[in-house]
């Protein structure tokens, strides 16, 4: 019935997915949804927080009718006492959208285990990240009959300028292929290793006359070497995929941060608690010194994700250290090399 009423009544829906997630049931057993704690609440469920539609009895139009009443407009609801449903334009959307939920899920629980909420984005701020994800991982071509408000706040592409031999094109070689792979290994090993899911995490690493960093909206199971894209040091991509929506932080360290060889980012578990409550890690452990070469790991102060804001507020809280939290939002790292960076992020989540 479910299944059913979600076709017959969500026209975009192409494919649904219906499960009962650890973190997300427990939740749902709590009658409890998930607030706009992260920014990526607005990505996932398209609206500003995860509802948990009424018990009903599995298998019952009643059931059915509650599913709808809370899902509304968004993609994603629980369901009390039961699970979770959402729904997307593909099969693999709809099992991504399933999986963010309950990273989502599990974050929030483990922010309210520490003991306090975490901090909620206000409603204006969703509504900012519902303009910038509207766009995200589309190419200007693609983007039609956008409001002031959403022109205003989509995610912002650097310039391209293509340079021949710098940008991959699918055939044949592509330049940097070593390092292009190492940034593909890189990330399946942070999902890998739990400390990322999906496509909202990337990585980067140096090299001569830039960096390569992971392109927008590819999957990192699906990412060719030559779709991970080169930037040059003053700040313009080359070739055809665009960088990842975060390219602004791996700029900026590189430009700022001489030593840097590498950047990880990552919306790792308990890190992604910590930052929801806008906390950092003091040295309670030896190992802060060691993994962060200072006296704590800091967290960045809140800003919208792509903006110059952030990066700036990243950089600042990130000082002369290797890792820094950002406030609901995830950690960033750097390392000597990926296979370090990769390190200093496990590490910082460890802690």
């Amino acid at each position: 019935r479910m299944h059913y009423d979600i076709y017959r009544n969500v026209p975009e829906a192409l494919a649904v997915v219906h499960a009962h997630p650890t973190y997300g049931t427990a939740l749902a057993s709590q009658r409890r949804g998930i607030p706009a704690f992260h920014y990526m609440v607005a990505a996932v469920a398209g609206g500003k927080e995860i509802k948990c539609a009424n018990y009903a009895s599995v298998g019952t139009q009643e059931l059915s009718d509650e599913m709808l009443a809370a899902l509304g407009p968004r993609k994603s609801v629980l369901l009390a006492n039961h699970g979770m449903i959402c729904h997307g334009p593909t099969l693999e959307k709809a099992l991504w959208v399933a999986n963010e939920t309950e990273c989502l899920a599990r974050q929030y629980v483990c922010a309210m285990s520490i003991g306090s909420a975490p901090v909620v984005l206000p409603d204006e701020e969703i509504d900012v990240m519902l303009a910038k994800f509207k766009t995200y991982g589309k190419k200007p071509s693609e983007l039609q009959d956008l409001s002031d408000f959403e022109r205003k706040h989509a995610i912002s592409a650097p310039p391209r300028k293509d340079v021949v031999g710098l940008a991959g094109t699918g055939a044949g070689e592509v330049p940097f292929a070593e390092a292009r792979r190492k940034v593909i290994e890189t990330c399946l090993k942070m999902e890998a290793m739990g400390i990322n899911q999906g496509t909202s995490g990337n990585a980067s690493c140096r090299v001569p006359g830039g960096f390569v960093v992971t392109a927008s909206g590819v999957p990192y199971d699906k990412m060719r070497p030559d779709q991970v894209v080169f930037m040059d040091l003053e700040g313009n991509f080359h070739g055809a995929f665009q960088p990842s929506s975060e390219w602004r932080m791996h700029y900026d360290i590189y430009r700022n941060v001489p030593e840097a060889l590498a950047v990880v980012h990552a919306h790792p578990t308990y890190g992604t608690a910590l930052a929801s409550q806008r906390r950092g890690i003091p040295a309670f452990h030896y190992m802060v010194a060691a993994v962060a070469g200072g006296k704590e790991i800091k967290c960045a102060n809140y800003a919208s994700v792509g903006t110059q804001e952030l990066s700036d507020e990243m950089l600042a809280a990130l000082g002369p250290r290797k890792s820094v939290l950002l406030a609901n939002h995830g950690m960033i790292c750097h390392g000597p090399t990926l296979e370090k960076a990769l390190w200093v992020a496990n590490e910082t989540e460890c802690l």
